[in-house]
């Protein structure tokens, strides 16, 4: 009798990685703003990840309870890419499993956020970090993403509490419902100066495509993005072209 084995963490399209910044280097802030990375680390934690260097920046929030803001070099960033990924879509209750979602619909949720992850699994004491201008290959429109440390050398960090990425997404899912996104949250999200003045609003959703109407304000549904512009402008009227009638051959017969 066959087995029927469960594949945890499989790496398929959601390790892909696409900014916008990519789709054209032409574009500049507040389309692609060059966001910090944060780091969120458990206050029982012991020392850090890296050691800190000359060009690693720690920035200290208002509050002991917030979050550490660093700068890492391209190098540290190398040794991220062994965490694992949270996009947003993965507790998309607008998404099929097909289009992103990796949550049972029960414990999905309307608009999350990368940024409400990030606080969610910070609150659970996992090593994360947020990057806020990554995007899920299928969903380009909502910005951000979250790395998670549970698993080091192969073995789990936090056994106990969660052996699997799936456990952690279940206490992930019973965080964002106790924290719907507003357009007050889209205000949480760490953004850049270029963004004074920006007020958050509702997105206009367009028949035919999966997305949210409560994005960051660096979404390509936001800013105009020329990836999306396109679907907010009505098709031109096609106007036919005008059958010009060609003349006939006439031919003249000449006896000889």
């Amino acid at each position: 009798m066959p087995r029927l084995e469960e594949i945890d963490d499989a790496d398929d399209i959601d390790n892909l990685e696409m900014e916008l910044a990519e789709l054209d280097p032409s574009l500049r802030t507040p389309v692609a703003p060059r966001i910090v990375p944060e780091i969120v680390r458990s206050q029982d934690q012991e020392p850090p990840l890296f050691p800190q260097t000359p060009q690693v920046d720690l920035v200290e929030q208002n509050t002991s309870q917030k979050p550490k803001i660093a700068r890492f070099t391209k190098e540290e960033m190398e040794e991220l890419k062994g965490f694992q990924v949270l996009y947003p879509c993965y507790f998309d209750k607008n998404r099929s499993h097909s289009q992103g979602r990796r949550v049972p619909i029960e414990d999905a949720v309307e608009n999350p956020l990368a940024k409400t992850i990030a606080d969610a699994v910070h609150g659970l004491g996992v090593l994360c970090v947020f990057e806020g201008e990554k995007c899920h290959p299928q969903d380009f429109g909502n910005p951000g993403r979250v790395r998670v440390l549970l698993k080091d050398e192969g073995k789990p960090t936090k056994p106990s509490t969660f052996p699997t990425k799936r456990a952690l997404m279940k206490k992930v899912s019973e965080y964002l419902h106790t924290h719907p996104t507003t357009l007050e949250s889209l205000n949480e999200v760490p953004y850049g100066p270029d963004f004074q003045g920006f007020e958050p609003r509702i997105i206009p959703k367009v028949k035919g495509f999966v997305m949210n109407d409560i994005v960051p304000l660096h979404s390509a549904y936001s800013m105009g993005h020329p990836m999306s512009k396109s679907i907010y402008e009505e098709p031109a009227e096609i106007v036919p072209e005008k059958q010009v009638k060609m003349p006939k051959n006439k031919y003249k017969m000449v006896r000889r």
